[in-house]
């Protein structure tokens, strides 16, 4: 996406051209994305088009929970241009918190531009400024800013690549990884800010990098020290969660409380620091893939800033929703920070602190760069800590289910076929919940080898009495002889091979039955909550 936008110093407004190309998925219909702007102009593939053809709807989840849908279907997997100029002022967004965003002159022919985002408020990603999709999807951004009236130079903070060109001109590339939660930026007149850049190596590698720290000229930071702190916190994390990844650091001080985490970078206080600089590897590392799934890099982020010792979970506390599978909740759920994180303290009590640890480093070597989803989360624990108990916390504190009356009903039925998949092998499987069970709100099928290893776990959700779901799930080359078994709350059968058994047959590019003396009676789709 390419994006130009001109600032004037005088009035603290500005106007914007952004130029889309999408692709779109496996189906046709009415492509959505969100801007927190006043469109103008509307073209579509190249024809002028309504700007009523991309507004905004409401989507249930409170006043300012909007997205824009094109009022017109397109194909499945066709290519198109959209190109939009709006009007740039402050964004119809939730402006909640210590820092929110701003657009204005701060005297004469002077401006401040500060992106601003926020977890916990609604719309308060890059769609306040820039069209942009929701954060599960990965876009490169060329932007492109122009200051007019300025009457001293200004000076444009950000975690992109920048190139200055004139004393009022810069240019700034954010990288295809990029999601919508990625960007920062601060534009502020030169004269106002302080500004300390160090470079230090961090083990294992020797490689360099440089740390940017700023603050407004009146703040009382020491940003020599703040610059020390930030090495020494990502040489701590690097060596617990594996070597940072990019080649710098840009922090701003903002002189508010609390501060937001960027991808390589923050807008911060000192009291939140050591918190945004860990976030560098759960939210900007691994990055969650939608908004709702935000309460897990938070509560883990907590959890290792503040030091909280493992603790056993009270499964007498009420549950607490932390995800709950809407797709336009546009906000983290606040109790990620408390909840959340003695969740992980409670895992940590279960699997062992260092056990947990090595899980999440094992997640972060695998996922740096890509999304990871609440489901995705729990499989993975799962999968690398052996321990499925995790179920019963996540059913309770992650997705605020009570207690069963009962133990649920659901149990493994069969693998059904395995196939191949753009290199992967998969399979599908099916379970069954018994007739006179009650509904099973939440369960984990796992498949397990003859040596009791792990292979592949799947997440389920509400599945009725005498109804079955099918899952699709990732296997490892040369699976064979595995072992099924489903896992919720209040229910954790051994996985005996003689009382969970499944034949496996794999051929490459063939799809082939694997079925055994059982077959379910009904069939209906897996429910997908997180």
């Amino acid at each position: 996406m390419a994006v130009s936008v001109v600032l004037d110093a005088r009035s603290g407004a500005g106007q914007a051209e952004a130029v889309m190309h999408y692709h779109l998925g496996p189906h046709t219909g009415c492509p959505l994305f969100d801007l927190r702007q006043e469109v103008d102009e509307v073209w579509i593939d190249g024809r002028s088009a309504a700007r009523e053809s991309v507004g905004s709807i409401d989507v249930g989840e409170g006043p300012y929970a909007t997205i824009r849908v094109l009022d017109r279907p397109q194909s499945a997997d066709s290519i198109h241009t959209m190109r939009l100029r709006y009007r740039l002022a402050v964004p119809r967004s939730d402006l909640g918190g210590a820092y929110p965003p701003v657009l204005a002159s701060t005297g004469v022919g002077r401006v401040r531009w500060s992106f601003g985002m926020g977890d916990l408020f609604d719309g308060r990603h890059l769609e306040m400024w820039i069209p942009s999709n929701l954060p599960f999807d990965h876009f490169g951004v060329e932007l492109r800013v122009k200051l007019v009236g300025a009457s001293t130079d200004h000076t444009l903070i950000t975690n992109g690549r920048l190139t200055c060109g004139r004393a009022d001109e810069w240019s700034v590339t954010f990288p295809e990884w990029f999601t919508s939660v990625s960007h920062m930026l601060e534009l502020r007149p030169a004269d106002e800010l302080a500004h300390v850049r160090t470079t230090v190596s961090l083990a294992p590698s020797s490689h360099p990098m440089t740390i940017d720290v700023w603050k407004p000229t009146d703040g009382a930071e020491n940003l020599r020290h703040e610059a020390a702190r930030i090495a020494r916190t990502l040489t701590v994390a690097a060596g617990q969660f594996g070597p940072y990844t990019h080649d710098r650091y840009t922090c701003f001080f903002h002189g508010a409380d609390g501060g937001m985490e960027y991808v390589a970078g923050t807008t911060t206080s000192p009291g939140a620091l050591t918190h945004e600089v860990v976030h560098s590897w759960f939210a900007r590392g691994v990055l969650p893939a939608r908004d709702v799934d935000g309460w897990w890099d938070e509560a883990f982020t907590t959890y290792v800033a503040s030091g909280l010792p493992p603790a056993p979970l009270d499964f007498t506390a009420p549950p607490t929703e932390l995800c709950s599978g809407r797709p336009f909740q546009r906000h983290t759920h606040p109790a990620a920070y408390t909840v959340g994180s003695k969740l992980f303290a409670g895992m940590a009590h279960t699997v062992g602190a260092e056990v947990l640890r090595r899980a999440m480093r094992r997640l972060h070597t695998s996922r740096a760069g890509r999304t990871l989803s609440t489901t995705e989360l729990e499989q993975h624990l799962i999968a690398d800590t052996r321990a499925v108990t995790i179920v019963d916390a996540f059913h309770r504190f992650v997705y605020g289910f009570d207690e069963p009356r009962r133990d649920c009903g659901v149990r493994f039925e069969r693998l059904s076929a395995t196939h191949t998949e753009h290199g992967r092998k998969l399979a599908t499987a099916v379970v069954v919940n018994d007739p006179d069970a009650e509904i099973c709100r939440h369960y984990v099928l796992v498949l397990s080898d003859p040596l009791g290893r792990i292979v592949s776990t799947a997440v389920g959700f509400d599945l009725p009495p005498g109804r079955s779901a099918t899952l699709r799930m990732r296997l490892p080359a040369g699976s064979h002889g595995l072992t099924g078994a489903v896992h919720a709350r209040l229910r954790h059968p051994s996985g005996h091979p003689s009382e969970f058994r499944a034949r496996v047959v794999m051929r490459l590019n063939t799809v082939d039955a694997a079925v055994d003396s059982r077959s379910s009676t009904s069939s209906s789709p897996a429910h997908t909550k997180c």
